[in-house]
């Protein structure tokens, strides 16, 4: 981890991937800043959030700015995923993709 925390010490990520375990790590020690984050994306939200997963996605969530964009992607709908746009999401717009399958 000292490589990846000199190098985000060094220079302004455009893109960072990680769990969220990883990611509110990072955010409580500082080696990153929400200050300039534009968009979170939460791959996989309904599998994050019954990993247990939830309070560290809490505590991103609290950290980012309110212009911050969120983005969450979920296979299903349930009733954390809906919970946690509720709870920390402006007049969110949900949209489905539906496919077709060939029988």
């Amino acid at each position: 981890m000292c490589a990846e925390v000199q190098k985000l010490q060094m220079e302004a990520a455009h893109i960072i991937v990680g769990n969220p375990g990883r990611m509110s790590d990072m955010l409580n020690w500082r080696y990153l800043s929400p200050t300039y984050s534009k968009m979170f994306v939460l791959d996989k939200a309904h599998e994050m959030l019954s990993r247990g997963f939830k309070d560290y996605i809490y505590d991103i969530f609290q950290k980012l700015n309110s212009n911050t964009q969120l983005v969450l992607l979920s296979a299903t709908t349930l009733s954390d995923v809906l919970e946690v746009t509720k709870k920390f999401m402006r007049n969110p717009i949900p949209f489905r993709l539906l496919s077709r399958r060939k029988s």
